[in-house]
């Protein structure tokens, strides 16, 4: 569960900073409710690189949606419905950024564009029955916090990335937690 996956990333985790905003964290997602309509087992991993799409399907020969198949699920697991949103919505902001060092902003309308083809369809297989998406912004920093522990060797080679990367996940853990 995700639990056994927050320990092993603040395992691999060297920055004492973004170590305790990881640990705030933890506590703050251990006491939302665990309901049958919000948490179960999720891809948690879904983002477009994960994403095999077929314009020549035969659906879409026959006048219907082209398929779109979900594949990798090595780091499927149990947690919350929202996270496989807010990792959906992490890699829109990323990818509208252009990702990476050069991160910038996303053209204008670009995530709720993307976030809402996304959102739609998922709630045609699960819908999470969240009356709000408030606790969206703990799973955001959620993915964020976690893929900075696998890219430190990276982003030790462009500080500025670094830099900025933890500027805004400590800028986000004051914003939550204050």
């Amino acid at each position: 569960g995700w639990r056994d996956e927050w320990c092993s990333m603040r395992a691999w985790g060297q920055d004492d900073e973004v170590g305790l905003a990881f640990e705030r964290l933890r506590d703050s997602l251990a006491r939302l409710p665990v309901r049958k309509s919000t948490y179960g087992f999720v891809h948690n991993d879904a983002h477009a690189w994960n994403l095999i799409f077929d314009p020549e399907s035969e659906s879409a020969r026959s006048g219907g949606e082209p398929e779109l198949t979900l594949i990798d699920f090595d780091v499927a697991n149990y947690h919350f419905f929202l996270s496989d949103a807010a990792n959906a919505l992490y890699s829109i902001v990323m990818m509208g950024s252009g990702g990476g060092p050069e991160m910038g902003n996303p053209p204008a309308g670009f995530v709720e564009w993307a976030f809402g083809l996304f959102w739609e369809g998922y709630k045609r297989f699960l819908d999470p029955a969240l009356g709000n998406l408030e606790p969206l912004d703990l799973f955001m920093q959620y993915r964020r916090c976690l893929l900075f522990m696998p890219f430190q060797e990276q982003t030790a080679m462009n500080p500025g990335w670094r830099d900025r990367w933890k500027g805004k996940i400590l800028s986000e853990d004051a914003r939550l937690f204050g």
